[in-house]
């Protein structure tokens, strides 16, 4: 449980991020361009922890991934001549 709440805190921190880019990018100037660039770097990082998470969740074992293939079935058909 506590592996969700951080992963989604950090989602929210990527939102919180990239809003403040779009205010800044909308705003326009000098300031505002290196405020913008400060957020999307900051979005990326961000992103890239996320995704460092939930692979080493996968391979530590806390979360366990699934497939959407169905379970194989051992159905002889006969052939007929």
């Amino acid at each position: 449980m506590w592996l969700k709440t951080v992963i989604i805190f950090l989602l929210l921190v990527v939102f919180f991020s990239l809003g403040r880019a779009l205010i800044a990018m909308v705003k326009g100037g000098d300031l505002a361009e290196e405020q913008m660039i400060r957020s999307l770097t900051m979005r990326m990082a961000l992103s890239i922890l996320i995704f460092t998470i939930i692979i080493a969740a996968a391979v530590l074992g806390y979360i366990k991934p699934f497939s959407y293939l169905p379970k194989q079935t051992n159905i002889n058909i006969k052939q007929e001549q």
